[in-house]
């Protein structure tokens, strides 16, 4: 009697945050993986709607991930993982609009983001440019004048220890994705001295600044108002 053949493991992709993780996958594992990833992102997502009700958002993003874990979870959930005590640390020192030296190479060093990938692709696209947010590559593009744009996307490994597509660790991986962002944002950070993810000072939330708008207190007008308010009385 024959014995069934065992389904082959290929190399699987999926985009969470920005990132595109890689793994490898039977592809009757792939439904749970979406499963996984749609309960993360919607714990996020129901976590964060205020502040991004205020902002108007769109899509989820990394910085909603950061108002996810600041809100949310308990500090030793996040310490519990191996990078805990380093996004805790980096979130502390970017509230104030500074990153020490040392926490800096602790993320330039960090062992696991060592298969983190940049690409900047070219794409030509009908419409305005910002829906590409929605196709998963996060918030790094750029238009350009042919009316197209350019694209930076993100790619990492999988850690070994959890990349079992059946248990995979998604805090930890959600803590992957924002820590990958930030590391691109060190670069700019030590080339230009901007920070452009802030946390809010009337309600705690992580935004995105605009480099234009100099150094940001808020996340939105509504926020601005209600801390002027608070300070009047």
């Amino acid at each position: 009697m024959t014995s069934p053949t065992a389904e082959p493991v290929s190399p699987f992709a999926f985009t969470f945050l920005g990132v595109m993780f890689m793994l490898s996958a039977r592809r009757s594992d792939r439904a749970a993986i979406a499963i996984g990833q749609a309960r993360m992102t919607k714990s996020i997502e129901l976590s964060t709607q205020e502040p991004r009700a205020r902002r108007k958002s769109g899509p989820i993003m990394f910085w909603d991930a950061m108002t996810y874990f600041q809100a949310v979870i308990p500090p030793r959930e996040i310490l519990a993982k191996p990078e805990g005590n380093l996004l805790l640390e980096l979130m502390r020192e970017q509230a104030t609009g500074a990153v020490s030296q040392g926490v800096t190479l602790d993320l330039v060093n960090l062992p696991v983001l060592r298969s983190l990938g940049s690409e900047i692709r070219g794409f030509k696209i009908p419409g305005r440019t910002p829906t590409l947010d929605r196709d998963g590559y996060g918030d790094h593009w750029r238009e350009t004048a042919e009316g197209g744009a350019l694209l930076r996307t993100l790619t990492l490994d999988v850690p070994p220890e959890d990349s079992d597509p059946l248990n995979l660790d998604w805090l930890r991986l959600t803590m992957l994705a924002v820590l990958a962002h930030l590391r691109l944002d060190i670069d700019m950070w030590v080339e230009t001295g901007f920070l452009r993810i802030r946390c809010c000072e009337n309600c705690g939330a992580w935004f995105k600044s605009n480099r234009m708008a100099g150094r940001p207190r808020f996340c939105s007008t509504y926020c601005r108002v209600a801390s002027s308010r608070k300070a009047s009385h």
